[in-house]
């Protein structure tokens, strides 16, 4: 006890405690020379979890791991240490501590033997170690892998090493080092078993020596191309000691110095003397291959030379042409051959005699003695010699002249077919125009015969006037026919709308289902703008067939087709509109912007996308705009607007007027047309008129009188028809120009296309359409005299 009364540091004196160990930077421990512990500094407290409270008093066993207790050396036994010199500073320990949670850890301590108020103490500096161990364990890993890794790799290496040696002495492929002179440097042992001979027989000396005569004469130009870089294969045969010889295909690659040049060359090849062998044997039976062909076969067969004359030719062919053999022997092919066809045969032969192609299709017109074109599907292929080239070309042609034939024949059919179908619907609309015409023309003949009608005059000028009006819409018509047909031929002219839109709403509604409502929505007065009709009616009819579709399902649909004015702002142009609008299931709105794209299609398998396309070019064509309205639901609305134009001046037309009379004046007219009852009423009507009519029915007849006619007696202007025998009518005024005479004529034509653009037409020539009116031939006539 009297021990203890002696040791005079205890928590709480602050005199016994080093004032700077509460600010050591260190996890520190203070113990007595007794080995209780006396304060700890704030980061030990941190590190073991204890406070001065904890510790104070309690022996410095309170901190070493329970396995540790036992084998602890006191501190009073490392002072004494100390004092006898044993340590002259401090000592450092690998100890295991305890925290207060009874966790353990490796912790380096350095204890130091220090002196406060003359008392010593200890002082015990803690550091984790436990990072220390858990690195060495991961760098022993990381060696014992590394160690693997290097071993597995010395393994891989010594493999590879014993591997390349092996491919390169035992693979099939031949490897051999050339230095650029052509003198072997490496030879593999395939390379050297396939010559025959021993490396030192091999090593050190030209390959051209191993060569076979024919390659030994091209081995200097073979060696330069290989060095240049222009060639990268090829094939050599080599010869062997034993007489034979064997072919090698090689791949080849230079090395380069520095300076770009040429150090070695490197080869790898394969074996091919059993290929050319094949190669030799077929070509050995080619020609008799050939030879039985020629016998057996069904198609027409000719050699060609590499010139494309004739060398031989089976009896097919010969009977295709109409010739014997010997009389196309070395006849140049390409005379049998249509004009048209010769130069493209002529090119394809040269492919094939220059190796370009091995084998040429086509279908060729072969011209027979009789001078009849036999079209043929043709195939040349090339003959090759011994040594693979070109050598002769064979054709074969098989005459497909009768499936020609039929073929058209089918085209035919089908535009018959079509034009049948066309045919009953003009029927029908030319029907209902002669309809009036036929009971006008009755009524009017029975007035005339009673005489005691009332107002008779009165009536049978209303009747003729009648039929005047429907004869002039007949006559409209066909010319709307005749515009339909002219595809690619658009003329714009003004056209007025409001009848546009009636005729084409009849058409439209027929078409319809009984179902649909359709209305028709037409301004109070006429709108008229510059357009090609077939144009327009194909725009109008695909916007409507656009809308049919999308009416399909729904219970109550509507269509309405609506022609309105519009004028823009700011501006003083005038448009006129076309709306088609449906109450269908109207357009989503992603694809609003893509419905003008050619092939793109909302019908599912049963439009061609081409619909809208066309009506936006057509558009486009016409100078206007196109818009679309739609609402998922609701339907859609397209707007077409158009420049309006002006109205054209109305021709002045009263039929119930008496054609003008003795105008003529004596004036002498010849007059053709085959037609003999147009030929009737066109003299009659030009005699009423007061001129002196020479009537022909066809051109040759009006050259005959002509040359019966003087200056004074000839006519003062013909008048023709343009399509009929023997002569045209344009045909019929060049002849009169060569003959000396200059007199105006006026060609009066039911359909020529083109006519009026018709090149080099003759001065004093005017072309007028028929049906012409008589006031309009008249005038004609009268402004050609003046």
């Amino acid at each position: 006890m009297k021990s203890k009364a002696k040791i005079p540091i205890r928590r709480g004196d602050n005199h016994s405690r080093p004032p700077w160990f509460d600010n050591l930077n260190e996890a520190a421990v203070l113990v007595g020379p007794d080995g209780r512990l006396l304060s700890l500094t704030p980061l030990a407290r941190a590190m073991l979890g204890f406070t001065d409270e904890d510790v104070a008093g309690r022996h410095y066993r309170l901190l070493l791991a329970t396995r540790y207790r036992w084998a602890a050396t006191t501190l009073a036994d490392l002072g004494r240490s100390f004092e006898q010199g044993d340590q002259i500073a401090s000592q450092t320990l690998r100890i295991a501590l305890r925290r207060r949670n009874q966790s353990q850890f490796q912790s380096d301590v350095r204890v130091s033997r220090i002196s406060t108020e003359g008392e010593p103490v200890y002082l015990a500096i803690l550091r984790d170690a436990s990072h220390h161990r858990h690195e060495r364990e991961a760098l022993k890993h990381l060696n014992d892998a590394l160690q693997s890794l290097a071993e597995e790799r010395a393994r891989n290496l010594e493999e590879s090493e014993s591997r390349y040696r092996t491919i390169a002495e035992e693979q099939l492929e031949f490897v051999c080092r050339m230095d650029v002179s052509g003198r072997y440097t490496y030879v593999s042992e395939p390379l050297r078993r396939a010559l025959g001979r021993t490396r030192q027989r091999i090593l050190g000396r030209n390959f051209r020596e191993f060569l076979t005569p024919p390659f030994q004469q091209v081995s200097d130009q073979f060696l330069h191309e290989v060095a240049s870089g222009d060639r990268l294969a090829g094939e050599l045969e080599f010869s062997r000691p034993d007489g034979q010889s064997v072919w090698i295909d090689w791949s080849i690659r230079t090395v380069r110095d520095k300076a770009d040049a040429v150090v070695e060359i490197q080869f790898v090849g394969r074996d091919v003397t059993r290929r050319k062998s094949m190669e030799r044997t077929l070509r050995r039976f080619e020609g008799f291959f050939v030879n039985m062909l020629f016998r057996s076969s069904p198609v027409a067969l000719s050699i060609i030379d590499l010139d494309g004359g004739i060398y031989s030719a089976n009896q097919e062919f010969c009977e295709l042409v109409g010739q014997p053999l010997h009389r196309l022997l070395g006849c140049p092919f390409h005379e049998l051959l249509h004009q048209d066809d010769r130069n493209s045969f002529r090119s394809a032969i040269q492919s094939l005699a220059t190796g370009q192609t091995e084998s040429a299709q086509d279908e060729l017109r072969i011209v027979d003695q009789g001078g009849v074109a036999h079209s043929s599907v043709t195939k040349t292929v090339s003959l090759h010699d011994e040594e693979g080239r070109p050598h002769f070309l064979m054709l074969g042609a098989m005459d497909i002249t009768h499936l020609r034939q039929l073929e058209r024949q089918l085209a035919q059919s089908k535009r018959l077919e079509a034009v049948g179908n066309l045919a009953s619907g003009i029927a029908h609309d030319f029907n209902n125009l002669m309809q009036p015409i036929v009971l006008y023309a009755e009524l009017a003949l029975s007035t005339m015969s009673a005489a005691n009608m009332p107002d008779r005059e009165a009536k049978i000028e209303s009747y003729f006037e009648r039929i005047l009006l429907s004869a002039n819409k007949a006559r409209d018509l066909v010319k709307r026919i005749l515009n339909f047909s002219r595809a690619g031929q658009q003329s714009l002219e003004p056209i007025e709308l409001r009848a546009t839109f009636q005729e084409l709403a009849t058409g439209v509604r027929d078409t319809l289902p009984p179902q649909l409502e359709f209305q028709l929505v037409l301004p109070d007065r006429p709108a008229w703008v510059r357009a090609d009709q077939t144009l327009l009616n194909q725009l109008i009819l695909n916007l409507c067939s656009n809308a049919e579709h999308a009416l399909r399902d729904q219970p109550r649909p509507l269509l309405r087709l609506c022609l309105g004015r519009q004028n823009s702002e700011g501006s003083e142009e005038r448009w006129i509109s076309l709306q088609v609008h449906d109450n269908g299931h109207g357009i989503p709105a992603e694809h609003l912007e893509r419905i003008w794209d050619p092939f793109f299609t909302l019908k599912r398998g049963e439009g061609s996308g081409l619909g809208l396309a066309i009506v936006y070019g057509t558009v486009n064509q016409l100078g206007g705009q196109v818009s679309v309205e739609s609402r998922l639901g609701s339907g859609t609305t397209f707007t077409v607007l158009l420049p309006e134009t002006p109205a054209p001046p109305e021709p002045v037309r009263n039929p119930g007027q008496a054609m003008p009379t003795a105008v003529g004046q004596g004036r002498h007219i010849f007059l053709v047309d085959d037609d003999r009852e147009v030929l009737r009423s066109l003299r009659q009507t030009l005699e009423q008129s007061g001129f002196r009519v020479t009537a022909f029915s066809s051109g040759p007849d009006v050259m005959d009188r002509l040359g019966l006619e003087t200056e004074a007696t000839g006519p003062d202007i013909l008048v023709t028809d343009q399509i009929m025998p023997g002569l045209t009518g344009l045909e019929l005024v060049r002849q009169i120009r060569l003959s000396g005479r200059t007199f105006p004529a006026i060609v009066c034509t039911g359909y020529s296309p083109g006519l009026r653009a018709e090149a080099g037409l003759p001065e004093g020539l005017r072309i007028m359409d028929k049906p012409v009116e008589s006031r309009e031939l008249i005038a004609g006539i009268e402004a050609m005299l003046t």
